[in-house]
């Protein structure tokens, strides 16, 4: 009974531990720019990241999404960011999650999930993770999923649209 007590415990505790009020997206208004790269790049800079860490580039729906790796205060992880536009003239870079530290600094590490809201409204639910060597597939909810993982850093993530 004490071990299922200090593990309901601790849950939560490690729950807060992957994101921190400055990682949040933020509802600041949409700084647009005349080019996709341009608002790309700034982006990326307002993140703390670079070019280089972008694991994908990804269309769901009529919505792109830029998934990179990210540093979060307590060590490394995923973040997810839309690439807005107005008639393909104007572009805007919109962190849409939290970014989800997936290796702490000690060196631990965790799978994680949130769920996110695109600019047009669809639910999704993120996972991320750190995959084991020589493994390339994952059970989420009972179903057996194959995500995509960053051959460099084992990270893995999966994203599955949700009902609001």
């Amino acid at each position: 009974m004490k071990n299922f007590l200090a593990v309901a415990l601790i849950m939560p505790l490690l729950a807060s531990c992957t994101t921190t009020p400055a990682e949040t997206p933020t509802t600041d208004k949409l700084a647009w720019y005349d080019s996709r790269e341009e608002a790309l790049l700034k982006g990326l800079k307002k993140e703390g990241t670079r070019k280089e860490n972008i694991l994908e580039t990804i269309q769901l729906g009529s919505e792109q999404f830029i998934i990179y790796r990210a540093t979060t205060a307590q060590g490394e992880g995923i973040g997810i960011a839309a690439m807005q536009h107005e008639n393909d003239k104007k572009f805007a870079w919109t962190r849409v999650s939290n970014k989800l530290t997936v290796r702490f600094i000690d060196g631990q590490t965790v799978d994680s999930q949130t769920t996110f809201r695109s600019p047009d409204g669809v639910h999704y639910r993120l996972y991320t993770g750190i995959m084991p060597k020589n493994k390339k597939t994952l059970t989420l909810n009972g179903h057996s999923i194959r995500p995509v993982i960053d051959g460099e850093t084992r990270m893995y993530y999966s994203i599955k649209k949700t009902a609001p």
